[in-house]
């Protein structure tokens, strides 16, 4: 029972305003893949240093599958890295809810601490693109860096599909062997055997069939015994 899953990936580019330029020439590399991957990017909202972010945004960060973070010196400079609003996309990737990605797109001290009240973060803690964390103006050409970036980007997004097309198959193959349990007959599990070969809950399923045929059998001999019991009084 194999199904094709698309399900949205939305990503988030987190950019200074000063980058600008910088984004969209990302974004061309990333709507190559938008298709393939059924991606929403968000980017239109540029970080505004003293600006509270709009609720449209937080609901953005409570959506997003893989941030993407444009680091320069304007972004480590930016009010955005000591908001709420970042350390909860840092919280949702500490807590395997997301994922996030620094693209160092200058150089600049990008591996300093940040502080916040209950702990340290540091964007070394993450992996970093482009590889060996080379800014895109310390490239050959921009060409380069650029492919890299959208290499390494496409890398995540085929493990974030292949892991949302499991979890979309378990739920099913759970959803499925819970109307068994409901119906809990032998014919319940046998079609969910039959649907779920070597599925998470064949042993069970084996277990309960056996246990209802014992059922079956005991129930039947004692029925005979009955019968033949009243049979003998007769």
């Amino acid at each position: 029972m194999q199904e094709t899953v698309n399900k949205p990936i939305n990503i988030f580019i987190i950019y200074a305003r000063e980058d600008k330029e910088i984004k969209q020439q990302l974004l061309l590399h990333l709507n190559l893949l938008k298709s393939a991957y059924n991606l929403n990017i968000w980017h239109d909202d540029y970080i505004e240093p003293g600006e509270e972010w709009e609720p449209s945004i937080d609901s953005r960060l409570a959506k997003t599958d893989l941030f993407l973070l444009l680091v320069s010196v304007d972004f480590m400079n930016s009010e955005f890295i000591h908001q709420v609003e970042f350390k909860y996309a840092i919280d949702r990737h500490k807590a395997h809810n997301a994922i996030m990605i620094p693209i160092i797109i200058k150089f600049c001290q990008w591996d300093v601490d940040i502080s916040f009240e209950d702990y340290t973060f540091s964007l070394s803690e993450l992996q970093v693109l482009p590889d060996e964390a080379l800014p895109i103006n310390g490239w050959k050409t921009t060409d380069q860096a650029y492919n890299n970036i959208a290499g390494g980007i496409r890398k995540v997004l085929t493990s974030i599909k292949n892991k949302s097309a499991k979890d979309s198959q378990d739920q099913k193959e759970t959803l499925f062997w819970e109307n068994a349990v409901t119906q809990n007959t032998i014919s319940a599990y046998q079609e969910y055997l039959g649907v779920y070969d070597h599925g998470r809950f064949e042993r069970e399923a084996l277990k309960n069939i056996d246990k209802l045929k014992n059922i079956e059998t005991e129930t039947i001999e004692a029925a005979n015994i009955g019968a033949a019991k009243r049979e003998g009084e007769k």
